[in-house]
């Protein structure tokens, strides 16, 4: 059986005009590891990122994300992901434990038994009921993680 990896980018480039923010790049990534993108700035970190996330394509190369590419399922290959580049958005007037609840609702996917054990998990359990709004930067990026 071949198990299917997270990320395969393969020779990967992307141009903005004269520029070249990425030049063949290839990462494999199996599920359930955990990588840092890492570089100087202007290295082409958030490009890649924005890739994965599907806001941008490359101009050469082939990304699979969960076995998927843009040019056989479309928005579908983002199925089952989830990120933030930079800062995580929420709605400042709702609960950490709000938020949750209108993204798990969103993609079938949370539940409250789920919800609790990842606020545990980022340590946000005490606030949980506390407004993002009034939240600390670090605060909303653990909700992002959750």
């Amino acid at each position: 059986m071949t198990t299917v990896l997270a990320v395969n980018a393969v020779d990967i480039t992307k141009r903005y005009g004269a520029l070249t923010a990425l030049d063949g790049i290839s990462i494999a990534v199996a599920q359930g590891e955990v990588y840092g993108v890492l570089g100087p700035n202007g290295a082409g970190k958030t490009t890649f990122l924005r890739m994965l996330f599907g806001l941008i394509r490359p101009d050469a190369g082939t990304l699979e994300v969960l076995g998927k590419t843009w040019s056989t399922h479309g928005v579908r290959t983002l199925d089952g992901v989830a990120g933030f580049i930079e800062s995580p958005k929420f709605y400042p007037y709702l609960s950490g434990r709000k938020n949750l609840e209108l993204l798990g609702r969103l993609d079938g996917l949370l539940v409250a038994e789920t919800i609790d054990e990842v606020l545990d998990i980022v340590d946000l359990t005490s606030r949980a009921r506390d407004k993002v709004g009034g939240y600390s930067f670090g605060m909303r990026q653990r909700l992002g993680v959750a």
